[in-house]
């Protein structure tokens, strides 16, 4: 089995998104959630370990939407790709590490310039 760390700051297009666990999300029932402006994608802490991994594929493709396709990637397309993306790496034997992620209680509660 191959191991991927995912990692805490991706770059898509010229935008850098910070990936966390974002605890805002447990209450809402919320798998994960991209917040644009800001440059975050959330995972709910909550999230099994396949939740994490399709709910991460599923909130990059929409920061690649928006950056690229100008935001009209639909929900039903995204969310099969996303699925679809965490069949191929798991029948392919990899995992995705999630260890590396801050947990915030409040979106940009994480210090962008912190390391770990």
């Amino acid at each position: 089995m191959k191991e991927v760390i995912i990692p805490k700051v991706i770059k898509i297009g010229c935008h850098t998104f910070k990936s966390i666990f974002f605890k805002g999300l447990i209450d809402g029932g919320t798998f994960g959630r991209t917040l644009h402006v800001q440059g975050e994608i959330m995972l709910n802490p909550s999230n099994s370990y396949s939740q994490n991994v399709v709910s991460w594929w599923h909130e990059v493709l929409h920061a690649i939407g928006a950056i690229y396709c100008s935001d009209k990637l639909e929900e039903s397309v995204v969310d099969s790709i996303a699925e679809g993306l965490g069949q191929v790496f798991e029948e392919i034997g990899v995992k995705f590490d999630f260890s590396k992620l801050e947990t915030a209680s409040y979106a940009n509660d994480c210090s962008r310039d912190k390391e770990n």
